[in-house]
């Protein structure tokens, strides 16, 4: 596997009997973890507003039984933990629905792509450079999926809003994160405690708006992908 920027043509003929529909069930699974990431970041900021009322009942030299604040504790602890689960899962599902979707633009049009289909991957793992690849692949993923890969290049074709949203948001929710887990781990009094919480609810409102863009984009590339089933009918076996 070698890193490639030009246009790539694949001559390998391991496709599965049905590339498109093999795409789209997967585009399904990667949409319904998307969702169940929404959905638990949104339980994370209810949470989080049951937390700060305890801890502003707590500041006001309330005293909270012991068995509350425990109670308190253990759903926040158990929400975070759902969060990183179905974040780990939704990457794996990402990444078989990416994989899929960047293989079948060479069913159609040109036959190429910007990237080579293993980097289109590894590009995610590597320090720094995955902070501008990713975004540039699912551009050229996008792009090329519009328009049934008709043209050899997307040079000087601009990258889909809908794509620019959700990398910034992406972005943005993964810093926050970062800055979250910190304060969280640094926080010895009450003070300190309800603004990690406020921290960690805006951070749960940017992985509701992440997992919402992200939704959008993947449902945008599969619809296009749909178009291709007219070409890659008309093929010949070998061909596909």
């Amino acid at each position: 596997m070698r890193p490639y920027d030009g246009a790539v043509t694949s001559t390998s003929s391991s496709q599965p009997a049905d590339p498109i529909g093999s795409e789209r069930v997967r585009a399904r699974w990667t949409r319904g973890l998307l969702i169940t990431c929404l959905v638990v970041d949104l339980a994370g900021i209810a949470s989080g507003l049951a937390q700060r009322a305890l801890l502003l009942r707590m500041a006001a030299g309330e005293q909270v039984p012991t068995t509350v604040a425990q109670a308190n504790d253990t759903r926040h602890a158990a929400i975070g933990k759902l969060q990183i689960i179905a974040f780990l899962i939704t990457v794996i599902l990402w990444f078989a629905w990416q994989s899929r979707a960047y293989r079948n633009l060479r069913l159609v049009g040109s036959g190429k792509t910007r990237f080579t289909q293993g980097w289109a991957i590894g590009y995610w793992f590597i320090p720094f450079v995955n902070l501008v690849r990713p975004y540039q692949i699912i551009a050229d993923l996008w792009l090329r999926s519009e328009n049934q890969n008709a043209d050899d290049t997307t040079t000087g074709r601009s990258a889909p809003t809908a794509v620019s949203l959700w990398w910034g948001g992406y972005l943005v929710a993964g810093i926050m994160g970062r800055v979250v887990m910190t304060m969280s781990l640094n926080a010895t009094t009450i003070e300190q405690l309800q603004t990690a919480t406020v921290a960690g609810m805006l951070g749960d409102a940017l992985g509701v708006l992440s997992a919402f863009l992200a939704i959008r984009v993947v449902k945008g590339i599969d619809q296009y992908q749909q178009r291709f089933i007219p070409a890659v009918a008309g093929s010949s076996p070998g061909q596909v």
